[in-house]
């Protein structure tokens, strides 16, 4: 068996909300029977305890992101076989212009308003030996990020670049002159 590396984005609540629906709805049919409580809470805590998880699997060549429910992982495994480059892109953008909510992954709550917010992600983008471009994870954090960074260097044949580190390690330098 492969060793896969886990590199947890920790709780994103994503399903927050359907973790208190699920919680509604076994109160609610507490009146039929009081087993649909004790079920309710357990779907509705492990939805709202559900993490983000990037799994990098370096001897099968894949990676994925899932999601961790309790036991459950749910994400379907990319494959690095093909994949020439790995690049890091630091991404400013504000309202629905942010690779992650062209992604879907994202929206807007009635209770931000109307005003547009801006949103800083490193997005992790794959590009194949034909050219083509694909979004991997749009990262909040940038330490996450270079988590993965650093596993996919490990990989022969894969060139990565994280533009975003090396502005960074640019502007360090800078500083100390």
């Amino acid at each position: 068996m492969s060793k896969v590396i886990r590199i947890s984005e920790g709780s994103t609540y994503e399903y927050l909300i359907h973790g208190v629906v699920a919680i509604i709805i076994g109160g609610i049919l507490v009146i039929v029977s009081p087993i649909f409580i004790l079920v309710g809470l357990v779907i509705g805590i492990g939805l709202m305890a559900a993490k983000t998880v990037i799994e990098v699997d370096i001897e099968n060549l894949q990676m994925r992101k899932c999601s961790d429910f309790l036991v459950y992982k749910s994400g379907s495994w990319v494959s690095l076989k093909n994949i020439v480059q790995a690049d890091l892109i630091f991404n400013v953008n504000s309202g629905g212009n942010t690779a992650a909510f062209q992604m879907g992954m994202f929206f807007r709550p009635i209770f931000m308003g109307r005003e547009d917010r801006r949103m800083n992600t490193y997005d992790l983008w794959l590009i194949d030996d034909v050219g083509d471009k694909k979004l991997f994870n749009p990262f909040a954090k940038y330490s996450l990020a270079n988590k993965v960074i650093k596993q996919l260097q490990k990989l022969d044949g894969l060139e990565v670049n994280d533009q975003f580190g090396k502005r960074l390690k640019e502007s360090r330098s800078q500083k100390r002159r």
